[in-house]
């Protein structure tokens, strides 16, 4: 094939695109938690599970999300905001919990906040704890 782009930046293109997909350890941590929980958790549930702040959680739950490793799972309250929101996943079927109804101005009372077993904690210098976990990802298909 004869283009203008040079060979180099056409081989490192085709390594690029077949190889296979790679977490980093964040990521893989995050999935670990979502995969290894028996029902789908919020935000807040996967970062106290973590141990790390809820802002370290969110970024790496997209990333996962667009490479559609987890998916929007359904909603419900969270057991440690006491507000109805979306839980996340692995690839399944959506659960969805009666929205709670309320009066605007009735007062209403939070449920009491469960704590969360760790699942990984191993102290890391950047953003939360870092973990050492292996995951084995599907391969692309070509």
């Amino acid at each position: 094939m004869r283009t203008n782009m040079q060979h180099t930046s056409l081989d490192a293109y085709e390594e690029i695109t077949t190889k296979p997909t790679v977490l980093g350890t964040r990521q893989t941590a995050v999935y670990q938690v979502l995969a290894a929980a028996p029902e789908p958790l919020t935000l807040k549930e996967t970062a106290s599970a973590l141990g790390w702040a809820i802002n370290c959680v969110t970024g790496r739950l997209k990333e996962l999300r667009d490479r559609k490793l987890i998916m929007e799972r359904g909603h419900r309250l969270c057991s440690l905001a006491g507000r109805y929101v979306h839980v996340w996943g692995p690839p399944g079927p959506v659960v969805d919990a009666p929205r709670p109804t309320s009066t605007r101005g009735a007062k209403t009372t939070r449920p009491r906040k469960s704590k969360v077993t760790p699942i990984a904690v191993i102290p890391s210098a950047e953003c939360g704890k870092p973990i050492q976990l292996a995951l084995e990802l599907p391969q692309k298909a070509a």
